[in-house]
């Protein structure tokens, strides 16, 4: 199944500008957010439009810092595996992942070290939540959760009943048995998102 991103990034490509609405519905747009995102990383010029005071602003900062602590059991590795490479290789990500830890560190303290850093770069926890959950992992989604800084990623299972009540944290990877690539698209365009209000507040208007 095509990933529905990837027009979108064949249509940036061949234009020479973008330019977004920082107003109403589109401040608060997902994909919006992955554009703009994009277009800044391949070289284009970006603005944006403020249809109250009608004006047209370049959009001057960096592309966002992608990070993203992803928590997931390692007997699910080889679902996780191929959507952390794509995260990583396609959406530009940044995961940070257990291989950092140093020899002769305590992992544990290694793990919070590398969630303080995530937050501190305004990034997320993604939990991959599937059938073989640790309970380290139900704590690392916990601690995500008390940050205000967490998606859960569903593997063909339901969130537990401490997430269950937070449907906008929520997406359910796989459908009929398979994962689904356009579920995929959800999950990344709104991490763009979240990040872009953490790390560029001054771009949203109401």
């Amino acid at each position: 199944m095509e990933f529905v991103s990837s027009t979108l990034i064949g249509a940036i490509l061949a234009c020479d500008a973008l330019i977004y609405l920082n107003e109403g519905a589109s401040s608060r747009s997902f994909w919006v957010a992955f554009e703009r995102d994009y277009a800044l990383r391949v070289g284009k010029p970006v603005y944006f439009y403020t249809p109250s005071g009608d004006i047209c602003t370049q959009h001057t900062e960096p592309p966002l810092d992608l990070a993203i602590f992803p928590s997931f059991s390692h007997r699910q590795r080889d679902d996780v595996w191929p959507i952390l490479e794509f995260m990583r290789k396609q959406r530009y990500f940044d995961p940070w992942l257990d291989s950092e830890i140093r020899p002769g560190e305590m992992w544990q303290i290694a793990l919070v070290k590398g969630m303080d850093d995530i937050f501190a770069r305004g990034g997320y926890v993604v939990s991959f939540l599937g059938n073989f959950n640790s309970e380290y992992m139900l704590e690392e989604t916990k601690r995500g959760l008390e940050q205000q800084r967490v998606i859960v990623a569903g593997l063909g299972v339901q969130p537990p009943d401490f997430i269950r009540v937070y449907h906008d944290l929520f997406i359910q990877l796989v459908d009929n048995g398979r994962v689904n690539n356009n579920r995929i698209d959800d999950l990344i365009v709104r991490l763009y998102w979240l990040m872009f209000r953490i790390q560029y507040p001054q771009y949203l208007q109401e």
